[in-house]
């Protein structure tokens, strides 16, 4: 048996730290925007009754791995990641990268990344910008194991 190491490095939040305030009705608006074509969220935004909504098992069945994977494709400019430590957390985060290999959609500065995170996550929770500020991590640094 062999174990694997991995790094996550950079700049973003654990997924667990949002979760409590995760907004069902944004969540479900956020998705049914990805998927206009579901009529089980058409009916639920219709009817303004988001009680049947269950956000885990419907990122799951629809190939999102994680929260942070969601939260992945909230942010619109395709520059963050997502990876887990192997423990049980997963990391919302932009990576840092060489001028090599920048993109034109990379961010120019930490307070740019910072504002497309906030974002990001504002597009599924209640939490204001201050509040998301206080759990992102600008020197993030994980071990990932397994």
């Amino acid at each position: 048996m062999s174990t694997s190491y991995w790094m996550i490095e950079g700049i973003g939040l654990r997924a667990l730290d949002v979760k409590p305030y995760i907004n069902i009705e944004k969540a479900a608006r956020f998705f049914h925007a990805q998927y206009p074509d579901d009529s089980d969220l058409a009916a639920m935004i219709a009817a303004n009754d988001y009680s049947s909504f269950d956000l885990e098992s419907f990122y799951r069945s629809n190939g999102f791995e994680n929260l942070a994977d969601v939260l992945c494709h909230c942010d619109d400019t395709d520059s963050t990641i997502f990876g887990d430590d192997g423990g049980g957390n997963v990391y919302f985060y932009y990576p840092p990268s060489m001028p090599w290999h920048r993109s034109d959609t990379e961010p120019q500065s930490k307070e740019e990344v910072i504002a497309r995170i906030i974002k990001a996550v504002q597009k599924i929770t209640d939490m204001s910008g201050e509040e998301i500020k206080a759990v992102i991590d600008t020197d993030l640094y994980a071990v990932g194991m397994g």
